[in-house]
């Protein structure tokens, strides 16, 4: 590459990173070993480029090397991909709507190494209420406006976002935003994002169902969602999680049976918390999770099951075992071990 294209090149990343002077921090900072490797009449020419032209004024030089028309091109049909062009169609979608923003106000590249996670994640804010209803978080008695500060949705890289951690590649890994006003549903693009291991949307106001494409989630280890509005059936891809060791789906509003041989498969499990939703039919039997060698925790207890189980009976041998249900009441019954009175492990409400 020829110092002249250099210099241009240089040119259009510093304006890209320079065209919003409200953004917190530049995405693209120029190197300065560049800039000052230019001969001094282009070093000059450059410094007058950079400190007096306008988005308008230079538009002809381009982003990423493409004209505009291309940029919001190849923008589109990445977003395709991933959205589907019914959905990108409808202006008010939220996945639209993060277009928008990273065309416009990102003013991304669509060849970014990152496009796809930046992408997701923006449609999480404008699908979780991000944007309308704002998100705030309280740390240290101190309650701070996600959403106002601009703690989430900036020009920085997503990995510094709130609730973002990333691995040492910058891959998202953790989205840790419990409590924090969520409202609205979990977009499908977070399939995606498939080298998450922690998700925890827990004590906001999620509704709707929990979308299939979680099944993607190779990685997930810990899944928590307690304390919203969520409704439907679990999907059976929830139960392909081989990994999955902890799932907090209490305080819901979900319903049909609780699948107890799907349920048997997650045998990495060591908690699984369906309490006080609307599950009905037969209580889990000890044969039905008898694989689930790593179970210490199974919350049932606040729903309408029914029959007889042996659970405390098989698997009392597990030193922190703990079965919570409604074995009190006329429609369950929790079997013990011989000669005892009350089951070591079942917990009664």
């Amino acid at each position: 590459m020829s110092v002249g294209t250099l210099w241009i090149h240089e040119i259009n990343r510093r304006f890209k990173s320079t065209s919003l002077s409200a953004a917190p921090q530049a995405r693209t900072p120029i190197p300065t070993d560049v800039a000052m490797a230019l001969p001094r009449p282009a070093l000059l020419l450059f410094l007058l480029v950079v400190l007096t032209c306008g988005q308008e004024q230079c538009s002809s030089i381009g982003l990423c090397d493409l004209t505009e028309s291309d940029r919001h091109s190849r923008i589109y049909s990445a977003c395709v991909a991933i959205a589907g062009r019914k959905t990108l169609r409808r202006s008010n979608s939220s996945y639209r709507r993060a277009l928008v923003w990273l065309r416009d106000v990102d003013r991304i590249c669509p060849d970014a190494p990152d496009f796809v996670q930046r992408y997701v994640l923006t449609v999480l804010h404008y699908a979780a209420g991000g944007d309308a209803e704002g998100w705030a978080a309280e740390a240290g008695g101190v309650r701070r406006d996600i959403t106002g500060e601009g703690l989430y949705l900036n020009r920085r890289h997503e990995c510094s976002w709130y609730g973002v951690e990333c691995d040492e590649r910058g891959r998202v890994t953790k989205l840790l935003m419990e409590d924090i006003g969520m409202v609205g549903r979990i977009p499908h693009a977070i399939g995606y994002l498939d080298q998450l291991t922690e998700v925890n949307f827990g004590k906001n106001q999620l509704r709707g169902e929990i979308p299939h494409q979680v099944g993607k989630l190779s990685n997930l280890v810990r899944l928590d969602l307690d304390y919203n509005e969520f409704v439907g059936t679990l999907p059976d891809e929830l139960f392909r999680l081989e990994k999955l060791e902890w799932m907090d789906l209490d305080n819901n509003q979900f319903t049909g049976t609780v699948p107890a041989e799907r349920l048997g498969e997650l045998r990495n499990v060591v908690l699984v918390s369906l309490y006080n939703n609307q599950f009905t039919g037969a209580v889990p039997t000890g044969s039905q999770l008898q694989h689930m060698d790593k179970l210490e925790y199974l919350y049932l207890d606040g729903n309408d099951l029914t029959g007889t189980t042996d659970l405390c009976r098989e698997m009392d041998d597990t030193v922190f075992f703990k079965v919570a249900l409604d074995c009190f009441g006329e429609n369950l019954d929790c079997l013990c071990r011989e000669n005892l009175q009350t089951c070591g492990c079942c917990h009664c409400h």
